[in-house]
């Protein structure tokens, strides 16, 4: 409705590509084309996107969006010079029309479909996200974890190991060759430098809540409470801090394979 609404008031609007000339009622043909625009979204939406490219892709790839955007455009342009001869310049086919109203076409909603379309992947994500670690939505079972410890052993072997429970995690935080345990114990938030890489410290868990979301930092899902981003990173809020937790944009993929 945004891009149907947009095209039928840049061209009654600004009147371009010869639209000035037209002597009939402007008003009735903005709208007649804006209404083209909206069936040919419908029928990419509904027809291209939706039943055929979902049906035989398993896996939404950029070039699964280029190809459904590029689909949309030709509708619509189809359709707009549909409008044009019914309306404009009703004479027999030219191939030349037909070239001219598509470029204008693919010039005018170029980019307000692209803008729309990364917009509504950006909220698509954050709502996906946010659902995920709502608490509401999420329910620990920490009885399935019961009596299971996760023991942090130091490289230095002065150090005592550290032993929490694996549902007390917060996050890790990783500073060249060590890592920050931060932790609750009996509802307090603390934490402590082991002498060790996160790689190796990561090997310690088995559970799909406790997700590496940047080369420095690895975090327990279950204890997020927001989170705020797009597509090319996230930032995390933990129960423990209101210092984001970064999710980069090289784990941003994987992690979002965690939480579909």
């Amino acid at each position: 409705m945004i891009v149907s609404v947009f095209i039928a008031l840049f061209l009654y609007i600004f009147q371009p590509f010869g639209f000035v000339n037209f002597t009939g009622n402007k008003i009735l043909l903005s709208i007649a084309f804006g209404i083209a625009t909206s069936i040919g979204q419908l029928i990419s939406i509904y027809i291209i996107k939706g039943y055929f490219l979902r049906r035989w892709v398993k896996k939404w790839l950029f070039i699964y969006e280029v190809i459904s955007i590029s689909s949309l455009l030709l509708i619509i342009s189809f359709l707009n010079w549909l409008c044009f001869y019914l309306f404009v310049f009703p004479v027999v086919f030219d191939a030349t029309i037909v070239a001219y109203v598509f470029g204008i076409t693919f010039c005018v909603g170029l980019i307000p479909v692209l803008v729309l379309n990364m917009i509504e992947k950006n909220q698509q994500l954050k709502r996906e996200l946010q659902y995920h670690i709502n608490p509401s939505v999420i329910e620990v079972n920490k009885d399935s974890y019961a009596g299971r410890s996760i023991t942090f052993i130091s490289l230095n072997k002065k150090d005592k190991p550290l032993v929490i429970d694996v549902n007390s995690l917060i996050y890790l935080e990783a500073l060249k060759n060590n890592v920050k345990v931060v932790y609750f114990d009996n509802e307090e938030v603390k934490q402590k430098w082991i002498r060790n890489t996160l790689s190796s410290t990561l090997m310690l868990f088995h559970e799909n809540h406790i997700v590496q979301c940047h080369r420095s930092f690895v975090v327990n899902l279950h204890h997020i409470v927001s989170a705020k981003g797009n597509t090319n990173g996230y930032q995390l809020i933990s129960k423990a801090s209101s210092d984001p937790i970064p999710v980069s944009r090289k784990y941003a993929a994987d992690f979002q394979k965690v939480l579909h």
